[in-house]
């Protein structure tokens, strides 16, 4: 249980430091550009990266209501599919750390809050 919580805790802090560091990157200079790019790198060969699926729940949930079952069937088929070859393509070519793959409307189950 503590390895999981360490584990989760060292997701989490990269991911913040990404942020972070995204947001200052315009006052820095090239040197502190490359030494932020440097300490995130070596963050992730010790961490692992977490990637977000797109569902298109929202849009095809709005054709089925108005009866456009077609489409709907449509997007959510091409979803798929787009997911699947971001799978494929971080299997085959992304071997530096874990990765570890999530849906969309799970990003914030039960906690109220929707995507916008």
């Amino acid at each position: 249980m503590n390895s999981q919580l360490l584990e989760n805790n060292r997701i989490v802090a990269v991911l913040l430091i990404a942020v972070f560091s995204a947001a200052n990157l315009q006052a820095q200079t090239k040197a502190e550009r490359k030494a932020v790019a440097y300490l995130q790198v070596d963050q992730l060969k010790n961490g692992a990266l977490l990637a977000r699926l797109q569902t298109r729940e929202l849009a095809i949930n709005a054709l089925r209501k108005t009866g456009k079952e077609a489409e709907a069937n449509e997007i959510e088929k091409l979803q798929k599919a787009i997911n699947k070859d971001i799978l494929k393509a971080f299997r085959l070519n992304f071997k530096f750390a874990p990765v570890y793959f999530f849906m969309q409307q799970l990003l914030c189950a039960g906690c109220g809050w929707r995507n916008r």
